[in-house]
């Protein structure tokens, strides 16, 4: 029997920081996956400037995700959270994932169990969903993102956005432990005002998580808290196997 072709991941970063992340995630998962990845810092400057939906960025985003199908991706995850939601409906010839949809999906079904609720829902029967976000243009995506996953599963989420103050300057400084620090205690401040899960916008976050595993409400439930890459590598690898069987 032939040996199945490994899975090829492409990666559209909009910073570097993000390469060694999403190379160590996906080896942990599987070994003979190989990952090739395009980074362009200016799609994320030109984002915030001119607005996501810009012609000339829309264009250019279609040649990034193209070119990582040209050179053999047979999945791209897109890991800017401001260019999720257009990533998430370009005409490619390679299927994309948008970087924070398997979490927010993971996100609609976490919870609490409160008294006569079910798993995954308040006291008030709808789960509360706090956002981290460090760049205010993400707010609103990932806002829309998890109302789109709620309603898909039919639940009625509080949904709180919430930006961490200074973040993203420290981000940009290459300030890592004080972007860290500054979004764990964001997201904190929103378990102690009663937030049934914590999600993190942005991948670039996903290193605060684990300093936010034992996270606990006033009355000291767990929150858990969710980061995106982790669960975008997972669907990205899922898909890219699933097309390789077509094959």
């Amino acid at each position: 029997m032939d040996t199945p072709a490994p899975p090829v991941i492409g990666f559209l970063h909009t910073s570097p920081v993000h390469v060694p992340t999403f190379r160590a995630l996906v080896e942990a998962r599987d070994l003979r996956a190989r990952t090739i990845e395009t980074v362009d810092e200016t799609l994320l400057d030109r984002a915030r400037r001119q607005g996501p939906d810009d012609a000339g960025l829309l264009a250019d985003l279609d040649d990034a995700l193209t070119g990582l199908a040209a050179r053999g991706a047979g999945v791209v995850v897109c890991t800017c959270s401001t260019l999720g939601p257009a990533a998430d409906t370009r005409n490619v010839p390679v299927e994309v994932v948008r970087i924070d949809r398997p979490m927010a999906r993971a996100a609609v079904m976490s919870g609490r169990r409160a008294a006569g609720a079910a798993i995954g829902e308040g006291a008030d029967g709808h789960p509360r969903i706090a956002v981290v976000a460090a760049l205010a243009s993400t707010l609103g995506p990932t806002g829309t993102l998890l109302e789109e996953e709620a309603r898909a599963a039919g639940r009625r989420p509080r949904i709180e956005l919430r930006l961490a103050e200074g973040a993203w300057d420290l981000f940009e400084a290459g300030d890592a432990d004080g972007y860290r620090t500054c979004v764990t205690g964001t997201a904190r401040e929103l378990a102690r005002a009663g937030a049934d899960v914590v999600v993190l916008a942005q991948a670039s976050m996903a290193g605060a998580a684990a300093e936010l595993a034992e996270l606990r409400g006033p009355d000291g439930r767990p929150v858990p808290v969710l980061a995106s890459p982790g669960p975008a590598v997972d669907e990205a690898l899922r898909r890219a196997r699933v097309t390789l069987r077509r094959r």
